[in-house]
């Protein structure tokens, strides 16, 4: 078994970032995780970076995203939230689905997603969160964010 080490640690908080298929079954309160598995990302990143990179040296892919993803071992925990569930929802039970809408209207449908979508155990609602995101800015702090 790989020795994981925490990313962060405290007297009450840990964090791991490591891939959560290597994370052995611990205690925990919460478990919340975006895993990048089971998407098979095809993205065409010339157009992020004006055709200056091709998508072989520029983006060098995650290992396991082509192969399918199973949420099954994180299900185990009392609270969980996964990101990027709508790429494996046909694996989760009856649950919450959160709802981050990430950009302005006018920006409908232009690039990207326009949203990202998260699982969450239990319940049966569906809840939406609107917060422009721009890049690594602050939006929060220029103004930008609402909640719905």
């Amino acid at each position: 078994m790989i020795a994981i080490k925490p990313y962060y640690q405290d007297d009450t908080l840990t964090i791991y970032n490591e891939d959560c298929r290597n994370i052995p079954h611990i205690k925990a309160d919460l478990l919340l995780s975006d895993p990048p598995y089971g998407v098979d990302n095809d993205c065409d990143y010339t157009r992020f970076t004006n055709g200056l990179h091709d998508n072989h040296n520029f983006h060098k892919g995650i290992p396991g995203d082509s192969e399918p993803f199973d949420p099954t071992p994180w299900l185990s925990y009392k609270k969980v939230v996964l990101w990027g569930a709508n790429y494996y929802a046909n694996k989760l039970p009856m649950g919450t689905w959160l709802v981050w809408l990430k950009k302005r209207d006018n920006q409908l449908g232009t690039f990207l997603s326009d949203c990202e979508i998260a699982f969450q155990k239990g319940g049966k609602g569906v809840f939406l969160y609107r917060h422009f995101w721009h890049g690594f800015d602050r939006a929060s702090e220029r103004g930008y964010a609402m909640v719905h």
